[in-house]
Order: C-alpha cells, then sequence, then structure tokens
C-alpha cells in the first residue's frame, strides 16, 4: 500500500540565464520554454536525493516575461569535424537562452519498486526497506526542511551545470504566474532514459502536442 501513496511537493527557482534544449533544434541550439519533465526531476533531486523513491513532476508555471538571447561560445570538444581538431582549431557554437527567469515546479513522490533498484541499494538501506518504512513521507519532510534552510545534494542548475539558480526555495507569496504565455509544442522532450532513476539505457520519450496555457505546463 505504501508504493500507491504519492507526497506532493513543490519549490520555486529563478536565474539569470535557463537553457533546456530542444533537440529537435539541431544546429540552432534552441530553448524550450520551461524545464523538460526529466530537467525537473533533476532540480528536486539536487535538493535531495534518495535512492528508494521516485519523483514525478506534474506542473510547472512559468513567473517571468520569456526573453530569449542568442549566445555563441567558442567549442574545442571531441565533436568537432576532424579537420579542426588537426588543426586545433575552435569552431562556434549558437546557443538560444532565457533570461531572468522564474519557475514554479509541483511534483508528486512515491516509493519505488525496491526490487527494480536492489542492486544499488546499500546493506543499511535495505535494512529499512525491508523495515516497512515510509520513505516517500520522510522524503517529503526532509525535502522541505532543507528547502526552507536552502540546502541542497548539488546547487540546483537550469539546464545546464554553469546556470546556477539564483533563489532556490519554498514558493514565495509575492511571485505571480504569467498568464499571458500560451504556447504549443508540436514534440517536446519528456525524458531522456528508461526509468526515471537509475535509467540503464538512454531511451528518449517525445509527446506530441504539449500546451503551455496560461503560463502553467502540466506534464501529466
Amino acid at each position: 500500500m505504501l508504493n500507491k501513496i504519492k507526497y506532493p511537493i513543490a519549490m520555486e527557482i529563478t536565474g539569470k540565464f535557463a537553457c533546456f534544449n530542444d533537440p529537435l533544434g539541431g544546429s540552432d541550439g534552441l530553448t524550450y520554454f520551461v524545464p523538460t519533465w526529466s530537467a525537473s526531476i533533476g532540480i528536486f533531486q539536487s535538493i535531495l536525493f534518495m535512492k528508494t523513491v521516485e519523483i514525478c513532476p506534474t506542473v510547472v508555471k512559468i513567473c517571468s516575461p520569456v526573453q530569449l538571447i542568442n549566445l555563441t561560445s567558442n567549442y574545442n570538444g571531441s565533436k568537432r569535424k576532424s579537420d579542426l581538431i588537426t588543426k586545433d582549431c575552435a569552431c562556434q557554437r549558437c546557443q538560444q537562452m532565457m533570461v531572468d527567469v522564474c519557475f514554479q515546479i509541483f511534483g508528486n513522490v512515491c516509493n519505488t519498486n525496491v526490487n527494480r533498484i536492489d542492486k544499488y541499494l546499500s546493506a543499511n538501506a535495505k535494512k529499512y526497506v525491508n523495515k516497512g518504512i515510509n520513505n516517500a513521507h520522510s522524503y517529503q519532510e526532509q525535502f522541505f526542511r532543507r528547502l526552507k534552510r536552502g540546502q541542497n545534494h548539488r546547487r540546483p542548475n537550469l539546464g545546464r551545470s554553469e546556470l546556477l539558480a539564483d533563489y532556490f526555495g519554498p514558493i514565495r507569496s509575492e511571485t505571480q504566474v504569467n498568464q499571458t504565455i500560451n504556447i504549443t509544442y508540436d514534440t517536446m522532450l519528456y525524458s531522456c532514459f528508461d526509468q526515471p532513476t537509475f535509467g540503464s539505457q538512454v531511451k528518449p520519450v517525445f509527446k506530441q502536442d504539449v500546451s503551455i496555457v496560461k503560463g502553467a505546463l502540466h506534464y501529466v
């Protein structure tokens, strides 16, 4: 019965820059206006990560104007053309980003199927699982406690590790949802792996006709 109980969590996050890549944009480097479902899981897990629970984001709300800029950077990585690598020359890459963003993210947490992740659990973790402890409820309490204190497992970012959040914490009463934003994506990346936690295979999932209505996107 514990596996079926869902416990709500929510947070607010802001930052100077954000980039949630649309893979269908190709070399144009386009960004979605909201975090993808898997990106929202990463934001929640940056506050608190627990092996024995699964996080399911439900809604994300845009609380700022959508402002886009194009940035160009020099790339020296292994994905350059072979002649550029030979000459030790960089290539320029363009990327669309959002500026001065603010999101409210809501989700549910529930106990995961322990049999699926048994090989990832320590002996100590298995001991607590076998006692029937409700890890999902514990996660909810720890999450809000850490969020209020400003603690994190790793500092939350907005789509890229270098795009760190300015603020992450409880939803503030003065923050208002931007209800002027209405947009529909023909196709949107939903998740990248075969499992939300401990995914072993890259298996992208796309959703069709995904709509942001009055500034809110419902994942589920």
